[in-house]
């Protein structure tokens, strides 16, 4: 049933959250604003809600990082880093190959939500639209609310010091409409 798969990604989603209290809502924060923001460029309801679920999987990857990295408080050495950003083509492993539409859109979400749009992101180089608009759509919604909120290696920043992060990065790191749009969400 419908209801049984929502609630099987709803638990995947959490078991990627699981051992990092301070980020267990980030998850759902982010699919909220990810179907918002998918809403508010006037994409198809259907897409809305598929982008809107398939989003709070986009660090299941995170499953196959240590706690020592993880949880680190402080910069993360290089080979840290390197291991923390893994955590893309992980969960693209993890859910690569479903027959489900939603999982083949959380792969790819998994894979590519820290592409950025001028080619400087992980962990394929992707520039523009060789990103999928669903990766798009997360990279802003993810990264408004990773700032928002406490991590172990920085404290939370305000909505208006992150809202001009975005801005700062439209055309950058972001999407120039999706940055737009995200203003008026």
């Amino acid at each position: 049933s419908v209801a049984a798969n929502l609630e099987a990604v709803a638990r995947l989603a959490f078991a990627a959250e699981f051992r990092d209290e301070d980020v267990g809502e980030h998850i759902f924060r982010v699919g909220r604003s990810t179907g918002l923001l998918a809403e508010k460029i006037g994409l198809d309801p259907i897409l809305v809600s598929l982008f809107r679920t398939a989003a709070t999987l986009h660090d299941v990857g995170k499953i196959a990082v240590p706690d020592s990295v993880l949880l680190k408080p402080g910069k993360l050495d290089e080979d840290q880093w390197m291991t923390m950003r893994a955590h893309t083509t992980q969960g693209h492993r993890m859910l690569e190959g479903s027959k489900s539409q939603m999982m083949v859109c959380a792969a790819q979400i998994a894979l590519s939500h820290h592409e950025h749009w001028d080619g400087g992101g992980y962990p394929n180089g992707d520039a523009g639209e060789e990103i999928s608009q669903s990766a798009r759509l997360v990279s802003v919604a993810d990264v408004f609310d990773a700032l928002t909120s406490h991590r172990p290696h920085r404290p939370a920043i305000d909505a208006v010091q992150a809202l001009d992060y975005v801005v700062s990065q439209r055309g950058k790191h972001f999407d120039p409409r999706l940055v737009d749009a995200f203003l008026g969400v």
